[in-house]
């Protein structure tokens, strides 16, 4: 029996979450009896770049803790180190993004702290239960971020669309958590990996494990659990589009990978599992690359990106091999952080200059602000995995995870190669539409009466963050693949 010496000796292993928790809350109490939103902006900097450095401490544990819940190991240390990351540069772009209401600040603020730590329990959980209460909390304030722009009709639209379709994945993810129950007899990940093992799995495990995909699926936007995000992108302030499409998706990942490589191995037919991913997979990038080819509005188009970009990520899970897939989409996650936050960067600066956010609007960019028009470049660049950037980096280990697993004979080689093709494929694709980007700002002309964009030091402090790292994770890999690498360790 644990006692209550050792449950608080075990508080120190939550340290980078329990600072959210308790900034988040001091952000609401400070904001209600203050009054002063704008005020609250150092102090949840503050809190997010704590949160990042205690993660970047060597504290893990190689047993679960409290109770079995969690699991504070160096897997769990890198969402942590991700999520406060993403974080801080939210809060940057936050501060100069004129359509949030200065008196919401403080509200704002304290949610989005708290969905910080969410992710970070999410990351780490290895209970059923947890894993169900973190991915509800981060849920909830995601609901609530997306419709925060209450005088906007589609703010509030896609905040109710968005909890509508998460509440029906939320149901369907809790009846396969059932069946996985009731065919185990346990909530912890490794008690079900055992019992697996045991080869006590029956056909009823296959259908919990497709409701527990569709609940995961929802979170990553995975097709056919992906309709709320264009909606969603569009409606939201664009700094939490932002967080939802770096922050919120990285958590869903997190508990892929935690799941998949703890209860997978133990699954007498498992590789046809990874077909089933590997399909999912290319048509999640097929259809939001394609319907990104016919989108005006820029968040609907980034939206759409997203949802590509998860298809890609998607793949590494295909070879289902820990020397290669959990450093392949640790390592795209990593990119794709600093590539698709500096992108919304300049689509915060273009809407704060013109009220609106269409690629017409980037008309001319290069000649009224070269600053933004080649970070957009870079960053579309990346995006669509040109070298030397880091998006390269990331798609190029994808596709590697893929030809290795062909190579070296594992399970569903012959797959994996068509599913390599189709990465290459989707890639052209991708190409096109963001190469409409790139028109519109390098040779179409300004309309009549457009203002030069003005980046304030936020925004532009976010921007060169962005644009530094990923041009080093492209031209300087090696450090943060051993990083990644020696962070994957626990789940091999």
């Amino acid at each position: 029996m644990v006692g209550a010496s050792e449950l608080w000796q075990q508080m120190r292993y939550l340290m980078p979450e329990g600072l959210l928790l308790c900034a988040g809350l001091v952000i609401l109490l400070f904001d209600l009896v203050v009054k002063k939103g704008r005020s609250l902006y150092p102090l949840a900097m503050l809190a997010t770049a704590g949160a990042a450095a205690l993660a970047l401490l060597p504290l893990e544990s190689s047993e679960p803790l409290f109770f079995g819940m969690i699991q504070s190991d160096a897997f769990a240390r890198y969402f942590k180190v991700f999520s406060a990351l993403a974080g801080f540069l939210v809060v940057l772009m936050s501060m100069d993004y004129k359509p949030l209401p200065a008196r919401f600040v403080g509200e704002y603020l304290g949610i989005l702290v708290l969905a910080l730590a969410a992710i970070m329990l999410l990351a780490e959980s290895t209970n059923l239960l947890m894993i169900f209460l973190s991915l509800e909390f981060l849920s909830l304030s995601s609901y609530i971020l997306v419709g925060f722009l209450r005088n906007d009709k589609k703010s509030k639209e896609a905040s109710l669309k968005y909890f509508l379709f998460g509440a029906m994945c939320t149901a369907v993810m809790l009846y396969g958590f059932a069946l996985l129950y009731g065919a185990s007899g346990s909530l912890d990940l490794p008690a079900i990996k055992a019992a697996f093992a045991n080869r006590q799995n029956t056909p009823l495990t296959c259908l919990a494990m497709l409701f527990i995909l569709a609940g995961f699926g929802f979170k990553v936007a995975m097709v056919p659990f992906h309709a709320w995000v264009p909606d969603a992108y569009e409606g939201a302030p664009t700094p939490i589009t932002a967080f939802l499409s770096v922050g919120s998706k990285a958590g869903g990942f997190a508990v892929l990978l935690r799941v998949f490589f703890t209860v997978f191995p133990g699954l007498d037919y498992h590789p046809y599992w990874l077909a089933v991913v590997g399909v999912l997979a290319v048509f999640t990038m097929t259809v939001g690359n394609v319907i990104a080819c016919s989108q005006d509005n820029l968040k609907r188009l980034l939206g759409y990106s997203s949802i590509a970009q998860a298809g890609y990520v998607l793949l590494g899970f295909v070879v289902m091999d820990g020397r290669f897939t959990q450093p392949a989409v640790m390592i795209y996650l990593l990119a794709y952080l600093f590539m698709n936050l500096g992108a919304f960067v300049v689509v915060i600066v273009i809407a704060n200059t013109t009220g609106q956010e269409e690629i017409d609007d980037l008309a001319g960019l290069s000649e009224r602000s070269p600053l933004l028009a080649w970070s957009m470049f870079i960053f579309l660049l990346s995006l669509a995995g040109v070298p030397p950037l880091g998006g390269w980096i990331g798609k190029y280990y994808i596709f590697a995870t893929l030809v290795k697993g062909y190579l070296e004979g594992l399970s569903g080689g012959n797959l994996m190669l068509w599913f390599a093709v189709a990465l290459a494929v989707n890639s052209v694709i991708a190409a096109y539409y963001y190469f409409r980007i790139v028109k519109a700002m390098f040779f179409e002309h300004a309309r009549e009466r457009m203002a030069r964009p003005v980046v304030g030091g936020p925004l532009l402090t976010a921007l060169y963050v962005s644009l530094i790292l990923t041009f080093a994770v492209g031209l300087w890999p090696q450090p943060f693949l051993n990083w990644v690498s020696r962070m994957a360790l626990p789940l091999l």
